[in-house]
């Protein structure tokens, strides 16, 4: 559940769902990874392209796998490493998901000191576990996958494929081009406890629309490091909000004072830049922002 958020809507009508289904293959060679894409575009015209990645790349693509109780564990032996070090008086025990702290020195000021040291400490060991895993807070006790920095952190990665996929000068068109592919990727209810990297998705020719959405942004990040970025989550779905001028008919979203154009990647729909797909509610939305 996402903390909600003053959400305004300019509408265009939507346009009907289409199936799309976009094949792909990847071969691992001494020279590279070769992908080859096949899919139809929003006109329905065929399209076609192939790829080279770093020997490996695409192979060794990551699947991330959130596990609370092995994160706290963690949490616990850094903690306890640090008062070892610090604060001997504290002791630590983990059970499942809880992490309690104990002073030896609780009713007198150097335990009060103790106890305050190591809230602290663990308040900054758990964020930086936290980024080492590609988490981030969306709200009190509420953990998402950070999509946003994982979309900025893969786009290099992306490079041969945004290349492939013809020129960027025209910025919306690029994005066309990327979310008609993307879209035809085959979609996967969400999980919440895994998330597929963007070369993941292209290794396994499925994805969910998190991950989707985060394929999209890397793409779009590749080649316009420069515009303005969201990854738009909400209850059961996620979108991409892009910084670009509005066209008549575009829906936008417009949170704290940015409107962004939508992009929903997740298909099987194709429905271009500007235009959401009916599981799109828009409730219950949280907005970070593509570095």
């Amino acid at each position: 559940m996402l903390s909600p958020l003053l959400v305004l809507l300019a509408a265009g009508p939507l346009l009907a769902a289409s199936p799309a289904p976009a094949t792909l293959s990847v071969v691992a060679r001494p020279d590279g990874d070769k992908l080859a894409a096949r899919w139809p575009d929003a006109s329905g015209a065929k399209q076609a392209l192939s790829a080279t990645f770093p020997p490996g790349a695409i192979a060794a693509a990551e699947v991330l796998h959130f596990d609370q109780a092995a994160l706290t564990v963690v949490l616990g032996e850094r903690l306890t490493a640090w008062a070892a070090a610090s604060a001997p008086g504290v002791s630590v025990v983990v059970q499942g998901t809880e992490l309690t702290m104990k002073t030896a020195r609780a009713d007198s000021p150097a335990g009060a000191g103790d106890n305050a040291a190591a809230l602290g400490q663990r308040e900054i060991l758990w964020a930086a576990l936290l980024a080492e895993h590609h988490i981030g807070r969306v709200g009190p006790g509420q953990l998402q996958y950070d999509h946003a920095r994982m979309a900025a952190e893969g786009a290099p990665a992306l490079l041969p494929l945004a290349a492939a996929l013809g020129p960027a000068t025209d910025t919306r068109a690029f994005a066309e081009r990327a979310l008609a592919l993307v879209q035809g990727i085959p979609a996967e209810p969400l999980t919440r406890d895994t998330f597929g990297t963007p070369l993941t998705v292209l290794r396994d020719q499925h994805g969910d629309c998190d991950e989707k959405s985060t394929l999209y942004a890397a793409l779009i990040r590749a080649v316009a490091p420069d515009l303005p970025m969201a990854i738009l989550t909400m209850k059961d779905h996620a979108i991409v909000g892009l910084g670009l001028p509005a066209l008549a008919g575009d829906r936008t979203v417009t949170v704290g004072g940015t409107a962004w154009v939508v992009a929903d990647p997740a298909g099987p729909y194709l429905h271009p830049v500007g235009r959401l797909g009916p599981r799109a509610d828009l409730v219950q939305l949280t907005v970070r922002t593509v570095p």
